[in-house]
């Protein structure tokens, strides 16, 4: 008898545990940047006290990526925007490029839901978050106090 009443309470336990661990809490579902649009119209001049230094196009080992960095500060902030041509291309920067970067965190997390992959790592110091949405990936790099910032300036992230 005391196993039917334990088994239920169980059962919620896990459930929320589940819940509160799963996903991100940022909504990344935003139109990514018109091909025409230039970088400097899609990086925010200034995140904090921080602004931009120029952006840089990125030099990715193949030539199916394209990509460009904004750094704010010393590297305070970093964010990446790369294109890429198909899901193969995207699958190849993931595995390559974000999976090493994110697994190298103490914390770190990265998979899949309905088709959108996303991924993040934390340490003492910095947060990384990067997704995957249409044929871009986004990358945010920025030490903890200042990512909550990022999240309010960048256009193609929110907290939910």
């Amino acid at each position: 008898m005391k196993t039917r009443r334990f088994f239920p309470a169980v059962i919620i336990i896990l459930i929320l545990f589940l819940f509160s661990c799963g996903g991100s809490n940022y909504d990344t579902n935003y139109p990514p940047p018109e091909s025409e649009a230039l970088p400097d119209d899609v990086y925010p001049v200034k995140i904090a006290d921080f602004d931009r230094v120029p952006i840089a196009l990125m030099k990715i080992g193949e030539e199916n990526f394209k990509g460009t960095r904004a750094v704010y500060g010393e590297e305070d902030i970093v964010i990446e925007i790369i294109s890429v041509r198909n899901d193969a291309d995207y699958n190849i920067y993931i595995d390559k490029y974000l999976i090493p970067e994110i697994d190298k965190y103490s914390n770190h997390a990265r998979g899949s839901f309905n088709g959108k992959w996303s991924g993040s790592g934390e340490d003492e110091t910095h947060k990384l978050y990067a997704w995957h949405n249409k044929d871009h990936i986004y990358k945010i790099k920025a030490r903890i106090e200042l990512f909550d910032e990022v999240i309010n300036e960048f256009n193609f992230i929110s907290a939910e």
